[in-house]
């Protein structure tokens, strides 16, 4: 199927039938039901390890700031790369930081600074994952 559409006339079933955007919304579905995971289990860790809610709260705020102050340059950056290799990275680095999670869980090493720095990594990573998944979503119907 040509994946040029007349955006008139666009519905559901044309959009599902570009293998491209099939493609992307089904990864996009799992790296965002992963990142919602992974900001619960944080936030769950964190309160197991300390007890404390106000250091829960707290790392709920510190997964926003790295969007709040990157995600306005992020875009203009990732203008200038080739945006699927973008993607690639970013999910790759996040997952390395997940698995170094679980991984340091697991030894018993865990320590909230560790939830803390993991989080601002994951957030700063997907700062840079949303514009190049916008760009790129874009690219599929140029």
């Amino acid at each position: 199927m040509d994946t040029k559409l007349n955006v008139s006339k666009v519905g559901i079933k044309d959009l599902l039938g570009i293998k491209q955007y099939t493609m992307f919304l089904t990864s996009n579905f799992i790296s965002r039901f992963g990142d919602s995971l992974d900001s619960i289990a944080y936030g769950w860790m964190v309160y197991m390890l300390t007890g404390s809610k106000l250091l829960l709260g707290t790392l709920f705020a510190v997964n926003a700031i790295p969007s709040i102050i990157i995600s306005p340059f992020a875009g203009v950056l990732v203008d200038r790369l080739p945006k699927k290799k973008v993607i690639v990275i970013e999910d790759f680095l996040r997952g390395v930081t997940v698995c170094l999670t679980a991984s340091l869980f697991g030894l018993g090493l865990l320590r909230p600074w560790h939830l803390f720095l993991f989080t601002i990594l994951n957030s700063t990573f997907e700062a840079f994952t949303k514009p190049a998944g916008i760009s790129f979503l874009i690219s599929l119907f140029i």
